[in-house]
C-alpha cells in the first residue's frame, strides 16, 4: 500500500519525523499527542493497522516520508507497532 493512500498518516510522518532524530520519536510521539484530537489519534491507529496489514510495507516510501530507513520489513513493522502502541495508550488514557 502506497502512504499517499493513507493520507492521515502520510501527513502525519511528514510533518512529524521527516526532520527529526530518530533517537527523539517517543519525546516527540508524547509532544504529538498533547495537542493531537481524540479524532486525529483514532484515524492514525486505524491507518496504521492498515498499513500492518499489508504483506509488505512501502520500505522507500517510509524512508523518503518519515526520514526512517529500515534493513527489512521486520525492523519496520516494530517501528511502527512502537508508534501504534503509543497512540494506543494515549487514546486509552483519554477515553
Amino acid at each position: 500500500m502506497k502512504l499517499n493512500k493513507i493520507a492521515e498518516l502520510h501527513s502525519f510522518f511528514a510533518n512529524n519525523f521527516l526532520s527529526s532524530d530518530p533517537s527523539r520519536d517517543e519525546e516527540l510521539m508524547h509532544a504529538f499527542i498533547k495537542t493531537a484530537s481524540e479524532k486525529h489519534i483514532e484515524q492514525l491507529i486505524y491507518q496504521i493497522k492498515l498499513l500492518l496489514s499489508e504483506a509488505e510495507l512501502p520500505l522507500d516510501e517510509l524512508g523518503s516520508e518519515a526520514n526512517r530507513w529500515f534493513g527489512d520489513s521486520h525492523e519496520a513493522r516494530s517501528w511502527l507497532l512502537g508508534l501504534l502502541n503509543t497512540l494506543e495508550g494515549a487514546s486509552l488514557v483519554e477515553s
